[in-house]
């Protein structure tokens, strides 16, 4: 697979030219052979064998089931017919006014897939698709199955998770709170510690004498006792 990538060729167009061998030598040998005229492009089969495995293989990774990038799902009839954020992708039957063979063919603003372009036949496989008509057949059929309602966009999404997180509430200052010992507290900051230690039915902890305020102080920055001549 590792040789396959350097070259450029992907597995499902390798198994389409084996497949392709394999039905040549059929047709050689066969005595009555007549000849194998392509599918249709409006046809479901032509949809099946040349322009579903385009979209399996490099669209649904950033527009499929787990990811919908700019709100784009390429794994659903309802999907492609509903479109992306920017709305329709294509004009059935006018691929040059369809922005995703523009897209395609890296000749708009978007360039899609962005770091690999697809190979020419790609393009025009999905091009003669889109002129013919944009089918995507659906259980046989080509009645077109209601859109889904539209995702939540991510942004937001992350709008409202933020407007619930503490950590992304704007500063402010809040009532300082009543307290059992008005004179314990020598900053507001103590008053907060001091409510909270009355809500549990608990008193502060008698002050550290200079001796432990020292131990304390020497062991939290140098990680060593002080010496006999700090205490």
């Amino acid at each position: 697979m590792g040789a396959i990538s350097r070259i450029g060729l992907r597995p499902y167009t390798i198994t389409r030219a084996v497949l392709g061998v394999l039905v040549f030598a059929a047709a050689a040998h066969a005595t009555d052979a007549e000849e194998i005229a392509p599918p249709n492009p409006a046809s479901p089969e032509f949809f099946d064998q040349k322009i579903k495995p385009i979209f399996a293989e490099i669209c649904t990774e950033c527009h499929g089931e787990k990811k919908q990038e700019s709100g784009l799902r390429l794994d659903s009839r309802a999907g492609f017919i509903t479109g992306g954020k920017s709305g329709p992708l294509v004009v059935p039957g006018e691929p040059d006014a369809s922005r995703m063979i523009a897209a395609l063919r890296y000749s708009g603003e978007v360039k899609m897939p962005p770091d690999m372009k697809l190979f020419p036949e790609e393009v025009e496989l999905l091009t003669e698709w889109v002129r013919s008509g944009a089918h995507w057949p659906q259980d046989g059929s080509e009645s077109a199955a209601p859109p889904p309602a539209p995702a939540e966009p991510l942004a937001d999404r992350v709008a409202e998770a933020k407007a619930k997180h503490w950590a992304f509430q704007p500063v402010r200052m809040p009532a300082l709170p009543a307290v059992s010992n008005g004179a314990w507290p020598r900053t507001d900051l103590d008053r907060f510690v001091l409510a909270k230690l009355d809500a549990k039915s608990l008193a502060p902890s008698p002050e550290a004498d200079r001796r432990t305020l020292v131990r304390r102080l020497s062991y939290d920055l140098i990680g060593l006792p002080p010496s006999p001549a700090d205490v």
